[in-house]
């Protein structure tokens, strides 16, 4: 009898171009926050996206506070740590590929376009 196999819904490496984007724009609006220009609950939304795309429970060490609330003997340390390298590594590659793909910017030309004599 055939059996249909199971996958896995776990997806240990999600990090696609989404979830990096997702995590920069919470880590911006961390930022922000810090300044006071931003509600928490923003902050804390922006953080749970991050953290459903990467399959983090919220029982488990988050990337966002892994030093400030974790130690490394903590269960799960190990791969909210290596999960945010990853992002680290990813969006600092996302920020090389969008300097590199930017167009350089022109220079003013002192050219004044003259304009046309019109026939009357």
């Amino acid at each position: 009898m055939p059996v249909k196999r199971r996958l896995d819904k776990r997806r240990e490496s999600a990090i696609s171009a989404e979830v990096v984007a997702a995590y920069a724009r919470a880590l911006e609006l961390r930022k922000q926050a810090r300044r006071g220009e931003v509600d928490l609950d923003e902050v804390a939304e922006a953080e749970s996206t991050v953290e459903r795309a990467l399959s983090i429970r919220m029982w488990e060490p988050s990337v966002f506070d892994l030093d400030r609330l974790y130690g490394p003997d903590d269960t799960g340390y190990a791969r909210a740590a290596d999960l945010r390298a990853r992002l680290e590594t990813a969006l600092a590659a996302a920020r090389v590929h969008r300097k590199s793909a930017a167009p350089a910017p022109s220079a003013p030309t002192d050219q004044t376009p003259v304009p046309e004599d019109v026939g009357t």
